[in-house]
């Protein structure tokens, strides 16, 4: 019995720093939007990134736009910053609703 103690106390001090160390290593990457002509991107058009890892859009100007991918969306603003953390591998489509026809869309690929 003496044993088990400082054994549970080690594997949960071990636990604990593994979850710490993870979040730790997460990351925010920032995507923003640019216009060319008559055409509208989000910069990065393709984003890789790590499990655990946060993307923000943010935009600011005199046109509206939005966010919107498997499971979430933003508002429809002109001046936004939205936040979304991938737990999940995978790739994501990601478009702005308003102006997805004149090429603002974008992949997040998750690894």
């Amino acid at each position: 019995m003496r044993h088990i103690r400082p054994t549970i106390a080690l594997v949960l001090a071990l636990a604990l720093i593994a979850i710490t160390a993870t979040a730790a290593f997460a990351a925010t990457k920032s995507v923003g939007v640019k216009k060319s002509g008559s055409k509208y991107s989000f910069t990065p058009t393709t984003l890789r990134i790590k499990k655990g890892d946060t993307v923000k859009w943010s935009w600011s100007g005199s046109v509206p736009h939005n966010v919107k991918g498997p499971g979430f969306s933003s508002k429809t603003a002109t001046k936004v910053t939205f936040s979304r953390k991938f737990t999940k591998a995978g790739t994501f489509k990601v478009v702005c609703t308003l102006h997805q026809a004149l090429g603002q869309r974008m992949t997040v690929v998750v690894k």
